[in-house]
């Protein structure tokens, strides 16, 4: 198994946030994968027919919901 990147942020409960992991976002409950985008992390859509990416993360305000090992 692969080790798990901490991004050096934390979610609104105070859960440490992963490269990878599925968080919902306070934009309307948007779930997006985290993945790292040159210097930067940011949120895509996790489906693969979607393109949906919020580059401007508020990380405070989203939740975890499933970590990165299980993806």
């Amino acid at each position: 198994m692969e080790k798990r990147k901490y991004i050096g942020f934390k979610d609104k409960n105070g859960k440490e946030i992963y490269e990878n992991d599925l968080v919902i976002t306070d934009e309307d409950g948007w779930v997006g994968k985290v993945v790292k985008e040159g210097k930067d992390y940011i949120c895509v859509d996790p489906r693969p027919d979607h393109f949906g990416f919020a580059t401007e993360c508020k990380w405070k305000k989203y939740e975890v919901i499933e970590n990165g090992n299980k993806i």
